[in-house]
């Protein structure tokens, strides 16, 4: 590491430290000292098996929080979740390993922008406390491991969405719901159908959320050098077994973007790709075609409610704080937006939460970042995995372990793109910068 590398490195973790060390700060005010005595004990297990380890701890952490149902969670002032309890510590401790070299992008600026704007409603503008704790300890643990991981959790997403989409065809095959009546809310225990099918939700609680996971997880494997096809077809099923549009969407703009990122494609790649894409298409047009009339009936309520839910509540949005005519139910522990109870758009739940505002700061991340993908300039599988999940947030809300894996994501893509840039291969894969042998972990994430 050269010392010009090597102090905008030391720079940079320290940044980060100060970073993760105020979210800590901010947590316990916001929860209580028990989370921070939590906190320290996981750390010292953290620090104690997984310094040398770091990639592990990653690997573990996401297989954990892609096994472990979002709703099974302790409480210290308020519940959280295991990527919350591992993934603090862990974080921790990767920014304390000499070896990191993490700099400070202009992404993360926008995003503290976002996390002290988040900070600022709940203190000041009514904003419920569970909302900005989401923000918090679960999107911003979730951001920060992605930005210290970096390209080194390609094959990590890679295996455990493949992982994810056999559970998902499994269940789908054998009707085997692992966590149904798990949760003491109904809304997480039951099992959702399509028409007389039900559909798989493996530990996601909703289909649509592993559905998504499945899409995200396709650029990552794109990367893969061996079984390629196989666990693209195991993503694509197991996607098709949720009955979820806009997963299914996502997985064929996945690989499309792909497959358009790359410069050349072996004539393998192209007939694979090609042929999934149009298997997605085909059962999208059959699921909208309505041939199950009960299915159809779901899909044409579906529709409805969401335009329902925008037409009642874009007037009620302010620029700072939580919408007018917002009301919490504490016995039934849910909140309503001008009546409506489930907002099934991401940015529109942001705004109704914390201000038009804040979901403006996030909008334009991803219209930036769509951007760049189009014009070719962010070409990683991360990047790549944000811009196709679209679809999906413009049609379902951030919810349990998905909003995870996008949160990390965009923590894998700001690192990817910090990087110099992919240099194309031949067989529709990007390929990862040769690092000089003399400076071995000048640029490497973990």
């Amino acid at each position: 590491m050269t010392a010009g590398t090597g102090g905008k490195a030391t720079k940079g973790n320290v940044g980060l430290s100060a970073l993760i060390i105020s979210a800590g700060l901010i947590t316990g005010y916001l929860v209580s000292q028990a989370a921070a005595l939590a906190a320290l004990c996981a750390a010292a297990i953290a620090l104690a098996f997984l310094w040398r380890k770091p990639t592990l701890g990653v690997g573990l952490w996401m297989v954990l929080v892609a096994v472990i149902p979002s709703w099974w969670t302790i409480r210290v002032g308020l519940e959280i979740g295991v990527a919350t309890i591992v993934g603090i510590p862990l974080a921790v401790v990767i920014l304390l390993s000499a070896n990191r070299a993490t700099a400070f992008a202009k992404a993360d600026l926008w995003f503290c922008l976002f996390a002290i704007t988040a900070i600022i409603t709940t203190r000041f503008f009514e904003t419920p406390l569970y909302a900005t704790r989401d923000v918090i300890v679960i999107w911003l643990v979730a951001y920060l491991l992605g930005r210290l991981a970096g390209r080194s959790a390609n094959a990590i997403v890679a295996v455990v969405g493949v992982g994810c989409g056999l559970w998902s065809i499994l269940e789908f095959a054998f009707g085997l719901h692992v966590f149904e009546s798990s949760s003491a809310v109904d809304y997480w225990a039951s099992i959702q159908t399509r028409g007389s099918y039900e559909r798989s939700e493996a530990s996601f609680g909703h289909a649509i959320a592993l559905g998504a996971t499945l899409a995200l997880s396709v650029p990552f494997v794109m990367q893969l050098r061996r079984f390629r096809g196989l666990c693209l077809v195991i993503l694509a099923l197991g996607t098709l077994a949720t009955f979820s549009r806009g997963p299914m969407l996502a997985f064929g703009l996945s690989m499309l973007l792909n497959i358009f990122a790359s410069h050349r494609i072996r004539f393998k790649t192209l007939p694979m790709a090609g042929l999934a894409v149009v298997g997605v298409a085909y059962w999208y047009t059959v699921d909208a075609l309505q041939a199950d009339e009960t299915a159809g009936n779901q899909l044409n309520g579906s529709d409805a409610y969401r335009g329902l839910t925008f037409a009642r509540t874009v007037e009620t949005l302010n620029p700072i704080g939580l919408a007018d005519g917002t009301v919490y139910n504490p016995i039934t522990q849910k909140t309503s937006y001008s009546g409506i109870t489930t907002v099934d758009n991401a940015p529109l739940l942001i705004a109704l939460r914390f201000g038009w505002i804040p979901a403006l700061i996030l909008v334009i991340l991803l219209i930036v970042l769509s951007w760049r993908v189009i014009s070719r300039v962010a070409t990683a599988p991360a990047a790549i995995a944000l811009v196709a999940q679209i679809p999906v947030l413009l049609t379902a809300a951030l919810l349990t372990q998905w909003q995870v894996f996008v949160l990390f994501a965009a923590g894998v893509a700001v690192t990817e793109m910090a990087d110099p840039p992919e240099k194309p291969v031949t067989d529709g894969s990007i390929k990862q910068p040769q690092q000089p042998e003399c400076e071995p972990r000048a640029q490497t994430a973990l």
